[in-house]
This record gives C-alpha cells, structure tokens and sequence, in this order.
C-alpha cells in the first residue's frame, strides 16, 4: 500500500514546481515585455519615430525622415515563447489521470473493507456459537483469539490506508482548485498580452496614416513653393517692364521739355516760321490728349472706387463673398421681393386681427366703464402688470431675433469659410448652394468640426507676429461695424419700433386711466378677467 503512494506524491511536487517556473516566466514577462528585444531595434527607426513626433508637435515637414518603431513584432515573439494553454491542459490531464487512479483504488479499499467487516462479523458470530457449544476447550478459544488479534491488525491496517487515501484525496482536491485558480491568472494574462496587442495595432494604424498625412503635407508644401516662386517671378518681369517704362517715360519727358525750351527760345527770337506753328499745333493737341486722358483715367478710377465700395458693402451686409452669388442674388430679387410682399401680407393680416381683438376689448371695457366705473390706482396697478407683461414679451422677441440673426451670421460665416477652404486647399470646387443643402442649420457644430478638421490637417507653421496682425485687423473690422451707422440700421430698424408702439399703447392706456373717477367693488371681477385676457393674447403673439 505504502508503494501506491510515492509516485503520486512525486508528480504532484513536480507539477508544483513547474507551475513555480511559469509563475517566474509570466512575473518576469509581464514586468519587461519589450526590454529583451529593444537592443534589436535599428536606430535608423527610432531616428524616425522622434522625427515624427517633432513634426506633430512643431507643425515643420522638415522634421520628418523616416517610419516610428513598432512594438507588435516584439510582443508577438514574447507571447510565441511559451504556450500557456499546452501546458495547463497538459498538467490538468495528469492531474485527472493520477485523481481517476486514486479513485479507482478508492473504491477497491472501500470494497475490501466491507469484506472484512462481513468476515468479522461472521467470525464474531462463529465465536459466540462456539463459546456456547465448547465451552472449556481452551485451545480453540486462544486460537479464535488470535485470529481474531489478526483480523484487528488488519482492520486498523485498512484503516489507517483508508485515511491516508483520503487525506490524499483531500490533497488532490486542493491542489486541483490551486490548478484552477493557476489556469485563471494565466487566462488573464493572456487576456491582458491580446489588450497589449490591439493597442500596438491601434497605435499602428495611427502611425501608418499619420506618415501618409505628412507625405501629403510634404507634397502641398512643395507646391504651395512652387507656385510662390511662380508668382514671384512673374512679379518680377512685371516689375522689370514697369521701370523700362518708366524709364522710357522720363526719357521722353525730357525730350519734351528739351523740345520746350528750343520752341520758347525760337519764340524769343521771334522766328515765327512754318515749323514753330505746326510744332506748337502738335504741343497743344499732345497737351489736350493728355488732359483728356487723365480726365478719363480719374473717372474710372473713381468708378471704380465706387464699385469696390459697394462691393465691400454688399459684402458686409449678405456675407457673401463670391461676385457670381451677388449677381445671382440680383437678378433672383424678384422672387425674394414677392417672398418679403407675401409675408408682409400675412404680418398685416396677424395686425388686423390683433387690431379687431383690441377693438374688441375695448368696446368691452367702454361697456363695463358705462356699467359700472373702477377704481384708478387698480385699474393702473392692473395695465402696469400688463405693459411689464408686454415688456417682457419683447425683451424676450427682441432677444430671440437677436440669436436667430447671431444664428444665421454663423452659418453664412461657417459656409463660407468651408468653401473658401477646400478650394485653396484643392478638395472641392462646389459652390456655396452644395455646402447649404449638405449642411443645415442644425447642422452648425458638424461643421465647425469640420472647419477645425481641416485647419488642425494642412495648418503649417505660422509667425506669431502675423497672427497677431490678423487677430487686431479682425478686430479692428468688428469696432468698424460697430460704429457703422448703416450697419445699425439693418440690425436696429424693428426695436425702435417696437418700442414706439409700447409708448403710444401706455400712453394712451394712463390717458384713459386718468378720465375714469368713480370707485365700484364690483368691478375687479372683471378688471381681472380682462387682464387674463390680455396675457392669453400677448402669448397668441
């Protein structure tokens, strides 16, 4: 029996021990799973990866030479090393073989102990039959003695194996729970090296598309300077052919005057021959050509002014910045025109029903005033409450219109700026009615967003100096407009009438508050229906 025991003992040790070992393994892994392999990364790599990550912090394309260093390929050769699931499904299937064995043994001890039970209880039956029937033969009784001093031993051999059967199977029982608990650490550390690896392909696919972004950066860079050098030639010869004319310019200036001079000192000379008359004939019409022209070249010059100052204009008033929307705006104004008519229409019909119902309250309240007269300060109390309710309803209207003209000040400037972007940028060339119907006015943050995408993709690197003098022209074009009187106008034309209307009702109501003189009680019933039926017209409104 004590042979049965060794081995399992044995390999139970050993399976501890080797657990042992890939608890080390997996310590030693998890503290430093890239320090063994950084040694093998060339520094033409990590060259590269700082001169990226210095271009994404300074916005500067010469920053950038090469491809960031990738940690997938290190973690996988980490996680090839050791195969976890082998060993564990391994060890579980030794352990279920050596449990399967020790049950098997199990059972057959526990049949041989009832066995011997039977044959005890058997022999205790044969000693008490014989006791009875040989009663006085000595030698029998010491040998049925014996035997059964045998059969003790035996039973407590049986059972002390019985016991350690099963405090080893107690054992087995233990360490199996201990093999599971080991199989969860190392399913969570495998869950943990499978989070490891998405995250370096996450950090990959970033990578990939932040080096395509900078070649496409690198690529609108090199344009932007070749078209640059372009202009500035081009600004060259144009400034090279204005000083030759120039030039030639003075050149016959003083010719002319040089001409001058001769003809004044022949004047003086008094040689009045044929050439001096056609050559002062020639000074006068080159003299009145050049005044004409000059005339001309003013009035265009003025026309011109002219219609840049109407353009600008235009331009503050609509938001628009493009000279073909401004004739399409022009030619479509009909329509608009008839839209504004239709809707003054509709506005007049909501005044005359308004006017009807006012009508209408007051033929009520010169009704209960021939009735029955009120009392003053009540009656003023009341048509206070009224005219702050009033108040209130335009503070909140004026308010309301304010955000919704803030609201669509926005959007224009949104749409705008979006199209002006794309097509220096080369995405697009659509027209502004593409961007309006593609977004919406709920739509605004989606294109603020948008707006900010493509700023923070293809910003290079900007002076602060120059920032600032944009920030205070932008400034300065904001205080313009607010002083601009004709600007006012168009944002201010519907409060100051509003305003005059609130004064000539209060006006009007104190008037009639002041002819009424007599006190009722009766009447504040229907003082205070009136004002409710004013609230419930002022929220109609």
């Amino acid at each position: 029996m004590s042979t049965s025991r060794i081995p399992v003992s044995l390999e139970i040790d050993v399976s501890k021990a080797q657990n042992m070992k890939f608890k080390s393994l997996d310590f030693q892994s998890a503290r430093n799973p890239i320090d063994n392999n950084q040694s093998q990364m060339p520094t033409l790599q990590q060259s590269a990866i700082r001169s990226i990550n210095k271009y994404y912090q300074s916005n500067n394309v010469k920053d950038i030479l090469g491809y960031e260093e990738s940690l997938l390929s290190k973690q996988l050769k980490n996680s090839e090393k050791i195969d976890y699931q082998a060993e564990v499904s391994n060890n579980m299937m030794s352990l279920k073989q050596s449990y399967d064995t020790l049950r098997n043994k199990y059972t057959k001890l526990e049949k041989e102990i009832i066995k011997m039970r039977n044959e005890l209880e058997i022999m205790k039956q044969t000693e008490t039959t014989l006791s009875i029937g040989v009663y006085g033969s000595e030698e029998v009784h010491e040998q049925m003695q014996l035997e059964y001093e045998k059969f003790q031993q035996q039973l407590l051999e049986v059972e002390s194996n019985r016991k350690t059967y099963l405090h080893m199977i107690n054992r087995m029982r233990q360490d199996n729970q201990v093999f599971k608990l080991q199989v969860n650490q190392r399913k969570d550390t495998l869950d943990q090296s499978n989070t490891v690896l998405n995250q370096a392909n996450v950090k990959l696919s970033q990578i990939s598309f932040k080096e395509v972004k900078a070649q496409i950066a690198l690529e609108e860079v090199k344009k932007h300077k070749q078209l640059i050098q372009q202009e500035r030639e081009l600004n060259l010869t144009k400034f090279q052919q204005e000083i030759e004319q120039q030039v030639d310019l003075e050149k016959q200036r003083d010719e002319r005057i040089k001409r001058q001079q001769e003809i004044a000192e022949i004047a003086q000379t008094d040689m009045r021959d044929t050439n001096i008359k056609k050559w002062r004939q020639l000074f006068l019409v080159n003299q009145f050509l050049s005044t004409f022209l000059k005339r001309k070249m003013e009035k265009e010059m003025s026309t011109y002014e002219n219609i840049e100052k109407s353009f600008q204009k235009i331009k503050a008033a609509t938001g628009i910045c493009e000279a073909g929307e401004i004739v399409h705006k022009f030619l479509n104004r009909e329509s608009t025109y008839s839209r504004l008519l239709i809707s003054i229409e509709e506005y007049e019909q909501k005044i005359d029903n308004l006017k009807k119902s006012n009508e209408q309250l007051k033929e009520k309240l010169q009704n209960l005033k021939a009735e029955q007269p009120q009392d003053r300060l009540e009656n003023k109390q009341t048509l206070l409450e009224i005219d702050e309710l009033i108040t209130k309803y335009q503070n909140t209207s004026n308010k309301a219109e304010n955000a919704r003209l803030i609201e669509q000040k926005i959007y224009n400037w949104g749409i705008n700026y979006l199209a002006k972007i794309e097509r220096v940028l080369g995405i697009s060339n659509e027209k502004i009615r593409f961007y309006q119907q593609k977004y919406k006015k709920s739509d605004i943050p989606k294109l603020i967003s948008e707006i900010l995408k493509h700023m923070l993709e293809n910003l290079t690197q900007v002076d602060s100096e120059q920032v600032e003098r944009m920030i205070t022209n932008q400034y300065r074009n904001v205080e313009n407009l607010d002083h601009d009187n004709d600007f006012k106008k168009r944002n201010n034309r519907i409060k100051e009438y509003i305003t005059q209307q609130s004064n000539k009702g209060t006006h009007e109501r104190l008037s009639r508050i002041e002819l009424t003189e007599q006190d009722t009680s009766s009447f504040d019933e229907q003082t205070q229906q009136l004002t409710y039926d004013a609230k419930d017209t002022l929220t109609t409104k």
